[in-house]
């Protein structure tokens, strides 16, 4: 695993980014670790992301009464960071890097469908009432992407 970290390093040194451009994106996408969930805020767009490895909840429906049953859930820190700096929520789900699914916090904790796992709160919210976002419409998608893809990488 170390010679692949290494590989990647040299990789990621040699591209023909220059250190300024590089300088800004690191200063435009700050990594956040909220409630042990790594998260990525997009000051200059109002955007907090975040990655849901394990996918949705798909039987939410069932308790909830939501139609269709598939629901995306996050901790309250979450919400409450961003609702306090007014962003919004984009998620990516499992491995799917080719889009995002976005929408404001406020009504996401309002909705008040909360699942507790390990001692954490788990606010539900009906994927049906995400808007998806295609990385082909959005290049910032590619970007927050590979910052994610990297830091998982380092984290393994």
């Amino acid at each position: 695993m170390k010679n692949i970290r290494e590989k990647h390093k040299r990789l990621s040194q040699s591209t023909l980014i220059s250190p300024e451009k590089r300088e800004a994106t690191q200063k435009r996408y700050r990594i956040k670790t909220i409630q042990r969930q790594k998260v990525i805020h997009d000051g200059k767009a109002g955007l907090l992301y975040f990655w849901l490895k394990k996918g949705a909840y798909l039987t939410a429906g069932r308790k909830y009464g939501f139609n269709p049953p598939a629901a995306l859930g996050v901790n309250r820190s979450i919400l409450d960071y961003a609702i306090r700096e007014n962003l919004t929520i984009r998620v990516f789900e499992k491995n799917r890097f080719d889009r995002a699914y976005e929408t404001d916090p406020q009504p996401w904790l309002e909705l008040n469908a909360v699942e507790v796992r390990k001692g954490t709160h788990i606010y539900l919210y009906p994927w049906k009432l995400f808007k998806t976002i295609l990385a082909k419409d959005d290049p910032t998608i590619t970007i927050v992407t590979k910052i994610f893809e990297r830091k998982a990488e380092s984290d393994d």
